[in-house]
This record gives structure tokens, C-alpha cells and sequence, in this order.
């Protein structure tokens, strides 16, 4: 569900993005008429010196400078805003939808893998905090805890992706910047561990 969101924001942004730069052509064909007819002779000068027939060159310049370009612009301006207030509801439907609270089946998954990380059975620990992750997928917590877990069986690299992850569902969680410091730390990157210890003893 996390990754629906993240698209539907993306593609909020990209659409409004699209909208403003659709507008900001928009004014320079009706307000700044001069500039936008020199800007297409040269375009169409450019065209032709790479060998486009002057037929379709002028066609193409006819078309640029005509009401009916406005038009169109003002068509493109409110598709790109339609997009964009469909992919913000779309955003907002599906983030009202995600569960507020951690099913119980998963904080018993959770507690057995916190029980085998502190007894050093961490395979088993990552088997529970997997468990839990797939019942509930924003289960910032398992993850930085899953991370731990491989950390301490020196999977690294797979440390710091579970301990992205939890930073990601919830950027104030604390031992996901600590685990993920100890595991750059490991891998010899120095500058991005004393980050991630220097966020930790922040949020500590």
C-alpha cells in the first residue's frame, strides 16, 4: 500500500509540474507575442538546417501561431490539472485507508523475533519480523528490528535496506538511524555512519 501512495504522490507532483510549465508557455504565446515569434523562426530555421522540408517546418511554425495553439494549450493545462486532482484524492482515498493500527497477529510476530533477537536466534528473529512485515507492510519497528537482526549476522547491506525502510515509514525512529550507522560503519562508510549516530543521538 506504501508504494501506491508513493506513486500517486509522484505522479501529483510530476501533473502540477506539467500544468505550470504548460502555463508558463501558455503566457509567453499571449503576452509575449514578439518573443515567442522570434523563438519559432529560429526554431524553424533549425528544423530545415537539419533537413525537415519546409512545407512541414511551416506547417508546423503556422500551427504554433495560431489561436488554435492557445487552444490546445489551454486543453493541456487542464488535462495535466485533472491529473493532478485526481492523484491527490486517489492519494488521500488510499492514505485514509491504511490501517492506524498493527494487527495483533503481527505484534505477535514482532515480540516472538524482539524475544529470539535478544536470546542471539536471529534467523529466527528475521523469520517472525518477515512474518509481521507481511501482515502489516508499515511496520516501521519490525523492519528496524529485522535490520538488527542482520546486522548481527553481518548482512550488512541488508541491514541498511530494512533500516531505509523503516526511516522511511517513520523518519523519528531512532534505532533505525543506530542500526544503520553500525552497518555503514562496517562497510567502511565512515562519513554516512557519523550521519546516521549524529541523527541517533539527536532523537535519543
Amino acid at each position: 500500500m506504501n508504494e501506491i501512495l508513493q506513486s500517486f504522490c509522484r505522479l501529483f507532483w510530476l501533473s502540477l509540474a506539467m500544468a505550470v510549465a504548460s502555463g508558463t508557455l501558455l503566457f509567453i504565446v499571449t503576452r509575449r507575442r514578439n518573443l515567442w515569434l522570434r523563438y519559432n523562426a529560429a526554431e524553424a530555421a533549425f528544423w530545415i538546417r537539419l533537413g525537415v522540408s519546409k512545407k512541414i517546418s511551416g506547417a508546423s511554425r503556422r500551427f504554433s501561431e495560431s489561436r488554435a495553439y492557445v487552444y490546445f494549450l489551454w486543453i493541456v493545462i487542464i488535462l495535466w490539472l485533472l491529473l493532478s486532482l485526481l492523484c491527490g484524492k486517489s492519494y488521500l482515498y488510499f492514505q485514509h485507508r491504511l490501517p492506524t493500527k498493527k494487527p495483533p497477529e503481527a505484534e505477535s510476530f514482532y515480540d516472538a523475533g524482539a524475544n529470539q533477537n535478544k536470546a542471539g536466534n536471529y534467523a529466527e528473529a528475521i523469520t517472525n519480523f518477515t512474518k509481521a512485515i507481511e501482515i502489516y507492510s508499515n511496520y516501521a519497528e519490525a523492519y528496524s528490528f529485522r535490520a538488527r537482526a542482520k546486522y548481527n549476522l553481518q548482512d550488512n547491506n541488508g541491514a541498511i535496506n530494512d533500516a531505509n525502510k523503516a526511516i522511511e515509514l517513520n523518519p523519528d525512529y531512532e534505532p533505525a538511524y543506530n542500526v544503520r550507522g553500525f552497518s555503514r560503519f562496517a562497510l567502511n562508510d565512515y562519513a554516512d555512519s557519523i550521519t546516521d549516530f549524529n541523527e541517533s543521538i539527536y532523537l535519543y
